[in-house]
């Protein structure tokens, strides 16, 4: 046996295990739960993304001391080396469509699903050591990257077929103009999965020395509209500002911010991190939401205060469809006991009905015998009438 996880395909009976367990109140059970890739020589393992359909899982590995990326096609079940080894990566993005990964090794490589070819840029026009990949547009041509060493330009277009890249001209909402009369810096920001709509946190700053007359300091959320040229801001209590993972929809109508839905029209909020029960988290982490904001995964491992939902709550991973008003819990344990360890790094696919995540618990699937980290795969299954007597999975 290699020493290396090993990928299962979905049709393989003896790794798919059927949890039919009862629908228990405010929540569907999982109908299936997939271990997709084994840790059993390593505790190291992590999952790093899902394709929108919920085929490709990529996962980070542990080679001599280093990480290499893998990608896993949970249909056929190839398990494909993607990467060469590096210390860590920083991020790693598949295109909405499951064409193309895209990640930093520590240029910018573009990898081809399809044909396996991987385009490398070892420099795209960034001074900083810290650039970042928020996703892939253009059928993953077109890499947009943040760079946090020149917050000024907080987008950039990186275009595979040309090797070149521009700067969004993203309006500041705090300056009259991005320059240095006027001091802002970007502090979080995100893009919709069509890479229409950006999301950012942005904050302005008086300089140290000879500030200008009149600065005064101020955050703000905004919502830029790349098609439309628009910007609009975000109501939101100045006091409990602070620099948290975001995410935007793909008509640019909705915001995730902290563990609330933000309206961007209306400035209404909805709070998603609720448990089966009914409980509110007070925090959440690790937060994933779907294109069109109905469904978000979420953990409660961050909470301040009770959880509520019973023993070892804090370490599962939930689903909350907002539309429905109802949560799922996404790592339900085997047997009546509690999750045994925890269950992070959760992936949502476009649809809701797949979730991703990394864990070394030892009871969400009957017949694994270690505590080590594997990536598994939680799929609801959905059917739909297509003709009398003819359903699809």
């Amino acid at each position: 046996m290699s020493g290396r996880g090993i990928a299962v395909p979905l049709a393989v009976a003896v790794t798919v295990l059927a949890v039919l367990l009862s629908t228990r109140i405010g929540q569907a059970a999982p109908r299936a739960r997939q271990v997709i890739v084994s840790g059993e020589f390593t505790d190291l393992l992590v999952t790093r993304g899902m394709s929108g359909d919920g085929r490709y899982v990529i996962y980070e590995y542990p080679e001599n001391g280093e990480s290499v990326l893998r990608l896993v096609d949970n249909v056929t079940g190839t398990d494909t080396m993607i990467s060469g080894a590096s210390e860590f990566f920083v991020a790693a993005v598949i295109s909405p469509g499951g064409e193309t990964v895209a990640y930093m090794e520590p240029g910018l490589v573009f990898y081809d699903i399809e044909t396996g070819e991987r385009d490398e840029f070892a420099q795209f026009g960034t001074n900083s050591g810290e650039p970042k990949i928020l996703g892939l547009i253009d059928e993953g041509n077109i890499a947009v990257v943040t760079d946090d060493g020149r917050p000024s330009e907080g987008f950039i277009l990186f275009d595979r077929r040309t090797g070149e890249h521009e700067t969004l001209p993203v309006p500041s909402g705090l300056c009259a103009a991005r320059d240095e009369a006027c001091l802002s810096r970007i502090l979080e920001r995100a893009m919709s999965a069509n890479g229409r709509s950006f999301v950012f946190e942005e904050e302005r700053y008086c300089a140290a020395e000879d500030p200008e007359p009149g600065c005064e300091p101020a955050r703000g959320l905004f919502v830029f509209d790349r098609t439309e040229s628009t910007l609009k801001p975000l109501e939101f209590d100045e006091n409990e500002a602070g620099s948290f993972t975001m995410a935007v929809s793909n008509d640019g109508e909705t915001v995730r911010w902290r563990c609330l839905l933000v309206d961007v029209a209306t400035g209404e909020t909805t709070p998603f991190s609720i448990l089966p029960d009914g409980t509110e988290t007070p925090t959440c982490s690790q937060v994933r939401m779907t294109p069109d904001a109905r469904y978000v995964a979420f953990t409660p491992s961050e909470s301040i205060g009770p959880t509520g939902g019973g023993p070892g709550t804090e370490r599962s991973i939930f689903v909350r469809d907002m539309e429905r008003a109802e949560t799922r819990l996404a790592t339900l344990p085997t047997g009546d006991g509690i999750l045994n360890d925890q269950a992070y790094n959760p992936y949502i696919s476009d649809d809701g009905q797949r979730v991703a995540f990394t864990s070394a618990a030892s009871n969400l699937i009957g017949d694994d015998k270690d505590r080590l980290r594997d990536v598994f795969v939680t799929t609801w299954f959905q059917y739909s009438l297509l003709a009398p007597g003819a359903v699809r999975q």
